[in-house]
């Protein structure tokens, strides 16, 4: 081995050793209860230390490590306080290595995301923290998608993709559609950007509530098709074009395959986390989505890279 190739696994090394260290300190924090503590404001760690029964020197060292990460502040004087909204949520959005474990021998999903009971489960407390880490594709993806009036957000969420398109776009309509046990975390965001006033609120399951026909000229499809197969994403799909106006366009906006090999790496990390939450479903490419798209009905079918990091494409297509 060259001086070249053991710099090249160096740095491999060195990125593993860090993420491994950087996921046990988020992995802690959370079962210690110390990112919850951070939740309401500024701490101090011996306050911290009291209520989580946890020792004062060894909690000040996992806050710096968390500091150090950027997802905690510190000051001179011994100050804490979360860099991050709602920073308690962020442990909930990485599989844990049992989940992952499970999912390897069996096949199967332990989470279950891919059905309404298990996605009212993970992603009340998850949906807030994917949009702070999906705010700049957002603002990216809304870019790509100007000039709609009635718009359909599926699967919703926390609302990153329909607020962002919102917030340049003062005279469209957004009905955000989640379950249930979400749309109370979907009417918190979207109260909190000033924006309630032109957001609608539709509580069901995507595959089987009621559509309004021919009513929207954009429907939007956020970090939601990952979670199902070929056969659901197309029964989906047929649904959707049915209630986009002739004309209006689809939006798929998702983590797809990339030749790059930085944002390769994170896709397939991703692909791994996601077998946690889906036993169908997973990364799909470009191709399926055109596929799946051009068999329902859908024309003039284009995609889109918005982002690297996080990984994001958008794939549209017209009714």
């Amino acid at each position: 081995m060259n001086d070249s190739d053991r710099a090249a696994v160096a740095e491999r090394f060195s990125w593993v050793s860090e993420a491994l260290h950087a996921a046990a300190a988020v992995s802690a924090a959370h079962r210690l209860g110390l990112l919850t503590a951070l939740d309401p404001g500024p701490v101090r760690a011996e306050d911290v230390a009291r209520d989580c029964h946890t020792d004062v020197r060894s909690t000040a060292i996992l806050f710096e490590a968390l500091a150090a990460m950027g997802l905690v502040e510190s000051s001179d004087d011994g100050w804490f306080r979360a860099a991050v909204p709602e920073l308690s949520t962020v442990a909930a959005a990485g599989a844990s290595a049992d989940l992952l474990v499970e999912a390897v021998r069996s096949g199967r999903a332990p989470l279950g995301c891919d059905a309404p009971a298990g996605a009212t489960r993970v992603y009340p407390n998850a949906v807030t923290y994917l949009a702070t880490l999906l705010a700049a594709p957002a603002e990216a993806v809304a870019g790509l998608l100007q000039g709609a009036s009635r718009i359909l957000d599926v699967g919703a969420g926390a609302a990153p993709w329909s607020l962002a398109i919102a917030r340049g776009n003062p005279q469209c309509r957004v009905t955000a559609l989640d379950l249930a046990g979400v749309l109370p975390v979907t009417r918190h965001a979207v109260g909190a950007t000033g924006c309630a006033d032109r957001f609608d609120y539709l509580s069901g399951d995507a595959f089987e509530v009621p559509l309004p026909p021919a009513t929207y000229d954009l429907v939007l499809l956020g970090n939601l098709c990952h979670l199902f197969g070929g056969h659901a994403n197309r029964r989906l799909f047929l649904r959707l074009r049915l209630a986009l106006q002739e004309g209006g366009r689809i939006a798929v906006i998702d983590v797809m395959p990339s030749p790059d090999r930085a944002t390769q790496r994170l896709v397939r990390l991703y692909a791994a986390s996601l077998m946690t939450r889906t036993s169908g479903g997973g990364v799909h490419s470009e191709e399926s989505y055109r596929a799946w798209l051009e068999e329902v009905g859908f024309h003039d079918i284009c995609c889109v890279e918005a982002s690297r990091t996080p990984p994001t494409s958008v794939v549209t297509g017209s009714a």
